[in-house]
């Protein structure tokens, strides 16, 4: 069964690159995801069925926790990971407070970003 992976960032080729990187291994169906203009992220998730969100930041801010714990309420069975190139115990404590499932540095090899992808996936 794939994994359908959501790539939310506000960088297209951001989101490109990591859909490029994922599409390599065949239990993962990565998908572009932009923020709608609407505001209604949780309503194009669940149209998609994405399985887990990756949030790519350079450095987490409370939007960003806003939107875990948002989506956490609106779209429950959506598991988040945070990909962030800074990180500190603070940051990883706000994303989970807020409902991240995960929290990865964005100096993290592509051998890690699966294993994170599977680890949420299998709970």
């Amino acid at each position: 069964m794939s994994i359908t992976i959501g790539i939310l960032s506000k960088s297209n080729i951001t989101r490109q690159a990591y859909c490029a990187l994922l599409k390599h291994n065949e239990d993962f169906s990565p998908l572009p995801v932009e923020m709608p203009a609407n505001g209604k992220l949780a309503e194009e998730l669940r149209k998609s069925e994405v399985n887990i969100l990756l949030i790519v930041v350079d450095k987490p801010d409370t939007a960003e926790y806003n939107l875990v714990s948002q989506l956490n309420l609106s779209s429950p069975k959506v598991m988040i990971m945070i990909l962030a190139a800074e990180n500190n115990e603070q940051y990883i404590l706000r994303a989970m407070k807020a409902g991240a499932k995960g929290f990865l540095n964005a100096n993290a090899g592509i051998d890690e970003l699966g294993e994170a992808i599977y680890t949420l996936r299998n709970g």
